[in-house]
């Protein structure tokens, strides 16, 4: 995979050993000293991941991560924080900062090279749908949706569940100091979703244990916790709607290859491919935490760990799955509208003549020919002229939906101008296409249109029909261009003899 890793620690013989281990791995590694360095670094190299040492001479490494998020071009690159001490004051501040993980030195490598993986390939994959979107969007001249999520910190992201005044909360660390309350807030934990409308499944070989991590996070999270069984996190998936949107599976499940296996089984699925997924219970020091991130694993969660991290690591899992659940949707409205027009609902254009050249394929394989029809609304100007551009939409809008309701179900309709349409009938003879486009325009014509206010108006289309060359040799045949080209050849024709009228092309010679 590769990548670029940025190193920040003050002991130079760490810095030195890291970036031995990771050039080994395949990594290309940077390193800074202290914090300042390290911004300076991010912003120049932009690392695919940070490896951010907690205690630095300058600043700790919280407050290097919250300048990091409050930089656009580093907002989202994942970074894991690392110390020689597990006190659960740092551990906090270093979630509420926007840390991706939090490992405890000394680090065993296997572990951390997986763990390395599993963060650079989600980081990747959300880059792809970020690279995808701005190709849709850019296919439908579209401007790009702002899909930034909060941070996780205390400033931006409220603490889920938390209903009582900011003053009534308040955290006290190991030390027995107080630490920085959570002030609750009342928005949602991500733009657009209410945090109740996501899901947690809890997979555990036994009930009790759900239940204990449960309350352990109640108050915390607002998100529904439901309990499963094995079978019952597989089946859940197939019958009983939206998958979860976080599952948490028992590493030691007592099923053929326990938890890993099943939480591979169900990244398998269409329907909970894209949950995130946490193994409880497992150690980083085991070789299975190395094969959990390797198998899609998202995070490790210890049994030991405090119900607070508890909740903002399941909370950092839930906003990058929605994150990601945005930016899919994104990219599917973008392609949808590169090949829609907005207006009348009918394909456009680009995506017309695409299917006529699919349909024209086709029928040179199977000997059959196809009618093109050129359709366009007779004096169109002088109803924008007469009755404003939003009588003009309404007719546009009105004419699609007669013509869409009128054709085959594989027949093609795309609006190719501005008062313009294409038609393509797969599979017909002349005599047969040439009824269906003077039952067209009769549909058009007989009904007048209402335009509200009491205002009826009479509408016409003119039509030019070309039908494509039977037997040809392919050398002979003509191109898509030339086939919609006679249609239009011939539509000029049908408004030149007066309008409302279907003229046929002359096939080429």
């Amino acid at each position: 995979m590769g990548g670029r890793v940025l190193i920040v620690d003050d002991v130079a013989t760490n810095r030195i050993v890291m970036k031995v281990k990771l050039t080994a791995a395949g990594y290309l590694p940077v390193v800074a000293a202290d914090g300042a360095g390290c911004l300076a670094l991010a912003i120049d190299e932009l690392p695919d991941l940070i490896l951010l040492d907690h205690g630095l001479p300058d600043m700790l490494g919280a407050e290097v991560l919250r300048r990091l998020r409050a930089i656009a071009a580093t907002r989202h690159v994942p970074v894991v924080v690392f110390s020689a001490s597990s006190a659960e004051e740092a551990r906090i501040e270093a979630f509420r900062a926007g840390a991706d993980d939090f490992l405890v030195k000394p680090i065993d490598d296997q572990t951390l090279l997986a763990r390395i993986r599993s963060l650079i390939r989600a980081h990747q994959a959300m880059a792809g749908l970020n690279v995808g979107l701005g190709q849709r969007s850019s296919l439908a001249g579209l401007e790009l949706p702002d899909l930034d999520l909060p941070a996780l910190d205390g400033r931006e992201l409220p603490a889920p569940g938390l209903a009582e005044g900011a003053a009534s909360f308040q955290l006290v660390g190991a030390t027995g100091q107080p630490m920085p309350p959570i002030a609750p807030q009342p928005a949602a934990l991500m733009p657009g979703l209410s945090p109740a409308a996501t899901t947690i499944a809890l997979v555990m070989q036994r009930p009790e244990t759900a239940l204990f991590l449960r309350r352990n996070i109640a108050g915390k999270i607002a998100s529904r916790v439901i309990a499963l069984t094995p079978d019952e996190a597989l089946t859940s998936t197939l019958k009983d709607g939206p998958a979860p949107d976080l599952f948490v599976i028992e590493a030691d499940l007592p099923i053929p290859g326990g938890g890993l296996r099943l939480m591979s089984d169900l990244r398998s699925r269409s329907a909970s491919c894209h949950a995130s997924f946490a193994i409880y219970r497992a150690r980083p020091g085991d070789a299975s935490a190395a094969m959990a991130f390797d198998l899609g694993a998202d995070d490790l969660i210890a049994a030991e760990t405090a119900p607070l991290e508890v909740s903002f690591r399941f909370q950092r899992l839930l906003a990058l799955k929605h994150q990601a659940d945005r930016l899919r949707l994104s990219v599917k409205d973008g392609l949808r509208l590169a090949m829609i027009d907005p207006l009348t609902g009918l394909h456009n254009r680009r995506y017309g003549l695409a299917q006529m050249q699919a349909i024209a394929q086709r029928a040179s394989v199977t000997g059959s020919v196809f009618a093109v029809l050129v359709a366009d609304i007779d004096q169109f100007k002088s109803v924008n002229d007469r009755f404003g551009h939003g009588a003009g939409d309404a007719v546009l809008v009105e004419v699609a939906r007669r013509l869409r309701d009128n054709l085959r179900g594989h027949d093609l309709l795309a609006r190719i101008g501005g008062e313009e349409f294409l038609i393509a009938l797969p599979d017909i003879a002349l005599a047969e296409a040439r009824g269906i486009a003077e039952r067209l325009c009769k549909i058009i014509a007989t009904d007048p249109f209402d335009l509200g206010h009491d205002t009826r108006i009479g509408v016409t289309i003119s039509i030019g029909l070309a039908i494509s060359q039977a037997g040809a040799a392919p050398t002979q045949l003509e191109t898509i261009t030339e086939i919609v080209e006679r249609a239009d050849r011939a539509l000029m024709h049908s408004k030149a003899a007066g309008h409302n009228q279907v003229t046929i092309g002359r096939t080429a010679a």
